[in-house]
Order: C-alpha cells, then sequence, then structure tokens
C-alpha cells in the first residue's frame, strides 16, 4: 500500500480536486499534516474550483467571516475594533481562506439557509422594521410558484448575497455604533454605560419600561456622527454628519456600489438610450440605468435588513425587549436534533453574537434562531450595553422637523436607513421617493419589503433624483 506522505504534490492536489463538494475537501485537509500542506500549498486552485460550487457568493461570506473574527478578536481584548478602510483587504482574492475560515463560512452559509427557509415558511407573524405586522410568508411562497430554474437561481443569488453582505456591514461598522460605549469607558462616564447597559431579569414581568437618556446623556451621544440621524443632510449639523460618513459608511457603501455596477456589466450588454423611457413612457433619471446593478445591490440589502434581523431571539432572558428584538416567554426553543453554531455581528445590532442553530432548518418553521453574547464575552460589561436602548431615547428626543406625526402612518425612517441614505446620495444622487416609508395597511413597504419583491423583480426601486434642501421621501418631484 502507497503512503499518502509518498505520493507526489501533484496528485495529491488531483485528489482534492477530485472530491464530490467542499466539505469533503476541508475533511480529507485535516486528516494529516501532509496533506494539510497540500492543501496549504495549492489552497487557491482547490478552493475556487470547488468551493464556488459548494458556496454561493463565496467572497462575500468569506469577507463577513473575516471582519467578524477581527471584531471578536478586538472586543476579547476589551478594546474597539479597527477601521475597515478598504473591503477588498478582507477578500478571498487577496488572501486565500485557511481551514478554520472555510468551517465558519460553512457555518455562515448553514445560517442563511435557515433564515431563507423562515423567509419563506415561518409561522411567526414578527413585526416591520416600522412596527405592525410582516406580511405572512405564504405570500412570498405564492410569489415564486411559477419560477423557472433560472429564475430561480438569480432570486437565491441575490438573497444569499444581501445577507452575508449585511453580515459584512454589521462587523465593518460595528466600531462607529459602539464608539460612545467605548469612549464611555475610556472617559469612565459610569453612568452613561449604566443607563444603557439591558438589566438581566428571570420573569418578564419583572421588568418595567426604560428610561430614556439624560439630557446630557442625549447631547454625549450626538457627538457621534451616527447617532445624528434625526437631521436633515443640508443642516448644520448634518454637513458635519455626512462629512464624517464618508469615512464611516464610504468603505463599505462604495464597495457595495462598485462591485453591484460591476457585475450587472459582466451579465448585460450596455442598455440603450431607449431605456431611458420606461414600459408607461415615463422617463427615467440617467442614473436610475448606468448604475442600476449598485441600485439593485442596495434595495435587495435594504428588503434583505427587514427580512434578516426578525429572525432573532434573547436566549439569555436578557429582558423583554433588548438588543432590537423580544425575548421567547418561555425561553430560547429547544431543538430537537442536532445544532451549529456560528459568530455574527447583526447588521443593526453591532454585537458579537453566538447563534444556535438547527442541523434540519425545517425546525425554524415555527421557532425564532436563539442569540447569546458570544461565549467569550460572557459577563463582560460588553454583554449588555444596548445601543438600541440610546436610538429609543435619541427618537424619542427627536429632533426632525417631520418626527411630529402621531397617527404613525407617515413616520421617520429607522435610525439604520442613514447607510443607505448616504450611499444612494454619494454615488447615485438619488433619495428615497416620495411616500416611500408611508405606513397604512395596504403601504408600499408592507407589500413590497414585507413580499420581497426587490428578490424576484430586480427593477423595483423606490427612488428619485436627490434635490438638496429636501426630505426627499417627503418631497414630490
Amino acid at each position: 500500500m502507497v503512503k499518502l506522505i509518498s505520493l507526489p504534490t501533484e496528485v495529491a492536489s488531483h485528489i482534492f480536486q477530485a472530491c464530490e463538494d467542499f466539505p469533503e475537501v476541508i475533511a480529507l485537509a485535516s486528516t494529516c499534516s501532509y496533506l494539510h500542506s497540500v492543501w496549504q500549498l495549492n489552497s487557491a486552485t482547490i478552493i475556487w474550483k470547488l468551493a464556488k460550487e459548494s458556496v454561493r457568493c463565496l467572497d462575500i461570506v468569506l469577507m463577513a467571516v473575516r471582519a467578524t473574527a477581527i471584531v471578536l478578536e478586538a472586543s476579547q481584548a476589551n478594546s474597539p475594533p479597527p477601521p475597515f478602510p478598504s473591503m477588498y483587504a478582507l477578500s478571498g482574492n487577496t488572501q486565500k481562506p485557511t481551514i478554520a475560515e472555510m468551517k465558519e463560512v460553512f457555518n455562515m452559509q448553514h445560517l442563511v439557509r435557515c433564515v431563507e427557509y423562515m423567509y419563506f415558511n415561518s409561522t411567526r407573524d414578527e413585526s416591520t422594521l416600522f412596527g405592525g405586522g410582516m406580511l405572512p410568508s405564504e405570500f412570498r411562497l405564492y410569489a415564486i410558484q411559477d419560477e423557472v430554474d433560472a429564475e430561480t437561481e438569480v432570486r437565491k443569488e441575490r438573497f444569499y448575497q444581501a445577507m452575508y453582505q449585511l453580515l459584512l456591514a454589521g462587523a465593518v461598522l460595528c466600531g462607529s455604533y459602539n464608539a460612545p460605549f467605548w469612549e464611555a469607558k475610556k472617559d469612565s462616564r459610569t453612568e452613561f454605560i449604566e443607563q444603557c447597559k439591558v438589566p438581566h431579569f428571570t420573569n418578564h414581568d419583572e421588568l418595567e419600561g426604560p428610561s430614556p437618556l439624560t439630557g446630557d446623556d442625549r447631547v454625549y451621544a450626538r457627538q457621534f456622527p451616527v447617532y445624528n440621524f434625526d437631521v436633515e443632510d443640508f443642516s448644520t449639523i448634518g454637513k458635519w454628519r455626512e462629512k464624517e460618513y464618508e469615512g464611516i459608511f464610504g468603505p463599505f457603501a462604495k464597495w457595495l456600489v462598485d462591485e453591484g455596477n460591476a457585475r450587472r456589466s459582466e451579465r448585460l450588454e450596455p442598455e440603450p438610450e431607449s431605456e431611458l423611457v420606461d414600459s408607461d413612457g415615463n422617463y427615467v433619471h440617467p442614473e436610475r440605468t448606468t448604475d442600476r446593478g449598485a441600485l439593485q445591490d442596495l434595495m435587495c440589502l435594504l428588503v434583505g435588513y427587514e427580512h434578516l434581523i426578525c429572525k432573532f431571539t434573547n436566549a439569555d432572558m436578557v429582558g423583554r425587549y433588548a438588543f432590537g428584538r423580544f425575548a421567547e416567554p418561555g425561553g430560547p426553543p429547544t431543538f430537537h436534533g442536532k445544532t451549529r453554531k456560528v459568530t455574527i455581528i447583526l447588521f443593526g445590532v453591532f454585537r458579537v453574537e453566538e447563534v444556535t442553530m438547527p442541523l434540519n432548518i425545517e425546525e425554524t418553521r415555527k421557532v425564532l434562531l436563539p442569540v447569546t453574547i458570544h461565549p467569550s464575552l460572557k459577563g463582560s460589561d460588553q454583554e449588555t450595553f444596548n445601543i438600541w436602548h440610546v436610538i429609543w431615547s435619541l427618537t424619542r428626543y427627536s429632533r426632525s422637523p417631520t418626527a411630529n406625526d402621531r397617527s404613525g402612518e407617515h413616520p421617520d425612517p429607522p435610525a439604520m436607513f442613514q447607510l443607505w441614505f448616504f450611499a444612494l446620495r454619494q454615488y447615485l444622487n438619488l433619495g428615497f421617493s416620495n411616500g416611500a416609508f408611508y405606513q397604512w395597511r395596504e403601504s408600499m413597504w408592507w407589500e413590497d419589503v414585507g413580499g420581497g419583491t426587490v428578490f424576484h423583480d430586480p427593477e423595483w426601486a423606490p427612488v428619485q433624483p436627490y434635490v438638496k434642501g429636501k426630505v426627499s421621501w417627503h418631497f414630490s418631484l
């Protein structure tokens, strides 16, 4: 019998490439030091041949895994995460993944598979980002019943891409949203930190409503650009904020815009000038055509945010409502079979967390996915620091001129939408269209966002040309 160690490297490399799927490659590379060394020397060829066939949007999920690991390492050192000046530095094209990274890639892939199953099959009627019930999942299932295989592949690609981009955004923007916490620690501003902590209760009935931040603490929070979401971009504060956003949102947003346009240009021929007029004879702004790939990706990201953030529940009974989600009254769900875990930083929560997932994704039909702080951070003051309390307090004392609608029909958009406002304005010269966020029962948000229209109809985009000095969603051209 020929020993593996006596095989020429070229032969061992071909054995890797003969594997049926990428998990087999990982298992084989883990069997002995010789095969591991062959993997390291030939990982580029092996990964890009097999991994792309097993993992949708491989490079994006790898980037999310790497960014998450960087933030986790900083958090374990009780330090704020470093800035991410370039998304491309996280790419597999820059540095090929390790076996440990690929294992986490598969865990993150399983998470998105769970989310996708819940998107179409969940019996839970969760709230939208604006409050109120989400469009039931059967409507989304009905919308795709006549899909052909090619359409299904394109829809899946958009869905998975958006989810991975959100997980990447959660990691790279985590530092900016947690900046008040880290600065308060450095300055020994203990009162601010204590106000923003979630009290730990074992009985939900014990929890009283939170108290808003004091006036001084609201002033303190607004020293940080992302917490000035309630002013117009053309105001004095807004101009300062927009300049700061170039360093905060710019690296991620510019990468997303460039990659979106590049993907579209690879798939399609240049669009004819006649496409400046739509099927109803209406004028379409040039940015809607030349940057359509970027616009599609931004809209998929927006709708993805609506459908990702509501799929989780607090597993450690840290309060009835914390980190933007509810805890289950009866405690976290118990899965019947084997489980998997993955480390994530959700966009909108910006906390290093561990998700428990059932191996059988169909077990998610009636439950939400339980999350806790990452085990290595349990017991630290990071465990209970809740940026949602900061946002809730600032929203309650909003400076927005359009915040006085008490009917709930014309609410201001959520604080996290600053990423989209910046990207649309800065790179596409667009804003959201008039009425984009109106909230009557049959509103666009409830039907099109709740129904995930953009994943199977990429032309969906409630935007209009940006007009300086106007709040676009309250302004009709």
